[in-house]
């Protein structure tokens, strides 16, 4: 999964640095299997092309340097959790991820050891209510272009090449001929 499924559901915004504004790196609490993840691909895709990207009959080295990506900003609206079972709830949630085997104690409000931590718990969920997204896979270019640079980079076999590739190929599949 990419940056967004990367994170681990639960933890603090902005890396648990208290005072410090989340960023864009911050998301929190989508896991892999979230539906919401289904709907992006390539949640952040930041690539640097380079050589890739040279203009047909230009050497390599003369390509200008750019990067494709694909970025997804979630809008939400926040709601905090302060009821007790509901935050049982939650906690139950995050367990099941951190010990999907089960090996820890039952998670009740009348029970111990996590019925006397829930007072001390506050919980946040995220609804959300707007995504945007940004792609810039240089759609403005011809298509023989951008087919010699998903060319190249899969020839070039570096870091995020291959899935860069694969995208750039899929979108051309999509939209068809370039037209000016």
């Amino acid at each position: 999964m990419d940056r967004v499924g990367r994170r681990e559901h639960g933890t603090r915004p902005g890396g648990g640095e208290p005072g410090r504004r989340p960023t864009g790196d911050d998301v929190q609490g989508v896991r892999g299997d979230d539906p919401l993840t289904g709907r992006v691909e390539h949640p952040l895709v930041d690539h640097d092309l380079g050589a890739a990207r040279a203009k047909p009959d230009t050497p390599p080295t003369d390509g200008v340097p750019t990067s494709y990506y694909a970025a997804v900003q979630f809008i939400c609206q926040a709601h905090i959790v302060d009821e007790p079972e509901a935050k049982a709830e939650l906690l139950r949630r995050q367990m099941a991820q951190f010990q999907p085997d089960g090996d820890h104690a039952p998670i009740e409000v009348d029970q111990t050891p996590y019925g006397r931590m829930l007072p001390g718990i506050r919980g946040l969920t995220l609804e959300v209510t707007e995504v945007r997204a940004k792609f810039k896979y240089d759609d403005h270019k011809p298509v023989e272009h951008r087919a010699t640079v998903a060319e190249r980079l899969t020839d070039r076999k570096q870091a995020l090449d291959e899935p860069t590739a694969r995208q750039q190929r899929r979108r051309l599949d999509r939209i068809g001929p370039w037209k000016p």
